[in-house]
């Protein structure tokens, strides 16, 4: 392992340099991420028009089962195309 020695307050301190590199990577992977997921729904919500269906329980039931938040009987939505473009 490539390692880096930083002198603090006098004291030798072991940086280890491969170990920030992966790091850094990961944040950047996760702000990539994160921006392609906003750049895509303003991308659907420019161009297509959402409506609930009437099979969609209103108010919205939460499934207490499921390890993430999700509907227990799930969201059904009608997709149109706008007739006219946002932007």
């Amino acid at each position: 392992m490539n390692c880096l020695d930083i002198k603090m307050h006098g004291a030798t301190v072991k940086k280890y340099v491969s170990f920030m590199f992966h790091v850094l990577s990961f944040v950047l992977g996760m702000r990539f991420g994160l921006l392609q997921t906003k750049i895509g729904l303003v991308s659907a919500l420019s161009k297509y028009q959402f409506h609930i269906c009437k099979e969609t329980a209103v108010p919205l039931i939460f499934d207490r089962k499921s390890f993430i938040l999700s509907s227990a009987g799930g969201i059904e939505l009608q997709i149109k195309n706008r007739t006219k473009r946002i932007g």
